[in-house]
């Protein structure tokens, strides 16, 4: 008999490993976890056809993905065990509060069939409108923007916002008629900026009157509505520019584009869209919407290198003329990154990406033997962006430049080598937990924030010891790699995705949250209420 089983298996093995890769996957299938459910409209609960349902994953696994029905149902099939993301997409609807959130988490096991789900989309609105020139005449080429005042880092800022309702998002410009139609817009309320782009001479020629930029009031898009606005009528007047002319440390001039940033002092990340940026006759000229003091930083790449060069202007609607004169960078950055494990024993760590800016961004991978080296450096004040790759359940303990804290103050560069040491340690706690309603129901992709206290509560690195996640479908989450401290754990439904950093947006909440300390090596777990639920 054994020979006959050995023959046999020897069949089998040879038979799988000729398995078509299209077998293979419907193995998988089988084998797979299974989310079963369906989309409807909210309000309405109208099933939705034609929804686009797939996982959110890098872009080097495999899709998986399906779409609804007649009847709007959807089954995604063979789910690895773990975490994952569905988001949806269709043509016509978005998703509620679609800036807020990347999609749905799910967790499962092996084989789980998790049936009964639904999501709920929204029609998408419309702003349509027409634009006039300073005569009265169509404005042809005028550029609609969307702008929403989003938290971002816990800032509010004004941002462009795509349309969600549209896969392929287009430029939105006034026709020969001055007649525009935004579609696909996701319900809320906006600010619309309307910015000529016809080139004429006069909008070129300084001193002479051209079309401004113009703010429209804030405006509500309802779901499946479309907004009609007032008729539109562009300014015309002196317009100012901030011209620039850049030259190399020989005093030649630099030709080409280059990548210009343009922000007001102290606005968060690289994005400024009050503004406007053009290239006339050799000059780079730049036009914010308003007054004030702008930082300006201009990187080139040369066949020798990168060149940049920053100033800050105070700008009051008249023109400025100045010469930026662009250096080669002159300081390098070293040092290393080292794990503190226990019983006081160190080791290098390769592979750990640190991250410094933000007005220029770097990023420095750590050696096979933990080093860090970074050529080309500009002096300057820089912040701590991030470290990433760290091994699992480890968390950044110390970053010293000689004596200086980086966590606490800025890395400052100056001409020469700068040393940057970054210390991890073994031991990040982990905080477990359930979100629940009013009526003690779990509550699916609940808005998790936990917010630090005390020594943790003074870093001044870009992210912080903040951490935030998202709630499965059972109402459970789970933060690993947390950096022991105090802090106060907070729950939404319904929140800005980066607001809880923001005091003023948690000033309501001040003693609504749970207190939470975590130990090094330590487990916490916590039950939150939804603070939406709560009465303030």
């Amino acid at each position: 008999m054994k020979p006959f089983l050995s023959l046999a298996c020897l069949v089998l093995l040879a038979s799988c490993a000729g398995e078509p890769a299209s077998d293979k996957v419907a193995v998988k299938e089988r084998q797979g976890a299974t989310i079963d459910g369906v989309v409807r409209e909210r309000g309405t609960e109208i099933p939705i056809s034609g929804v686009t349902v797939f996982l959110v994953r890098a872009s080097d696994q495999l899709p998986v993905q399906t779409t609804t029905d007649a009847d709007g149902h959807f089954t995604l099939r063979g789910l690895d065990q773990g975490r994952h993301v569905v988001a949806l997409v269709r043509d016509g609807y978005v998703v509620p509060d679609r800036l807020e959130t990347s999609g749905y988490p799910f967790r499962v096991t092996t084989g789980q069939a998790i049936s009964g789900v639904v999501f709920h989309l929204v029609p998408a609105g419309t702003i349509s409108g027409r634009v006039f020139a300073a005569d009265g005449k169509p404005a042809n080429r005028v550029e609609v923007q969307l702008l929403q005042n989003l938290f971002l880092m816990g800032h509010r800022q004004w941002s462009v916002v795509t349309r969600g309702g549209v896969v392929r998002e287009t430029k939105i410009e006034t026709n020969d008629r001055g007649e525009f139609r935004a579609i696909g817009v996701d319900p809320g309320q906006y600010a619309i900026r309307f910015t000529p782009r016809e080139l004429t001479v006069e909008s070129i020629t300084p001193g002479t009157k051209s079309p401004m930029p113009l703010l429209y009031p804030m405006v509500e898009v309802r779901p499946g509505k479309e907004t009609l606005l007032e008729d539109v009528r562009l300014v015309n007047h002196i317009r100012g520019w901030i011209r620039i002319a850049l030259i190399n440390q020989s005093g030649e001039s630099l030709e080409n584009f280059g990548n210009w940033r343009v922000k007001p002092s102290g606005w968060i990340g690289a994005e400024y869209p009050l503004v406007e940026q053009r290239v006339v006759n050799n000059f780079h000229e730049i036009q914010p919407d308003s007054p004030g003091s702008y930082d300006i930083t201009a990187i080139w790449s040369t066949a020798k290198g990168p060149l940049y060069s920053a100033m800050r202007v105070n700008y009051q609607s008249a023109d400025i003329d100045l010469k930026m004169t662009l250096q080669k960078p002159e300081s390098t950055l070293t040092g290393s990154v080292v794990l503190q494990e226990k019983e006081g024993a160190s080791r290098p760590l390769a592979g750990v990406e640190v991250a410094i800016g933000p007005d220029i961004p770097y990023f420095i991978r750590s050696g096979p033997d933990g080093a860090l080296s970074l050529l080309g450096l500009y002096s300057g004040r820089y912040k701590l962006g991030s470290v990433r790759g760290l091994p699992p359940d480890t968390f950044v303990l110390r970053v010293s430049q000689g004596g200086r804290d980086v966590l606490k103050e800025d890395l400052v560069v100056e001409k020469g080598e700068t040393k940057l040491e970054v210390f991890v340690r073994a031991g990040a706690s982990v905080l477990q937990g359930k979100v629940v309603d009013a009526k003690g129901q779990p509550v699916h992709n609940a808005l998790v924030a936990l917010v630090p206290e005390g020594d943790l509560r003074q870093r001044v690195d870009y992210y912080g010891a903040y951490e935030s996640t998202h709630t499965d479908q059972n109402g459970s989450f789970n933060l690993h790699g947390i950096t022991p401290g105090s802090y106060q754990a907070y729950a939404w439904t319904n929140a800005p995705a980066s607001a809880f950093r923001s005091d003023e947006f948690m000033k309501p909440f001040a003693g609504k949250g749970a207190p939470v300390k975590l130990e090094l090596n330590g487990t916490a777990k916590v039950e939150l209420k939804t603070l939406d639920s709560v009465e303030l």
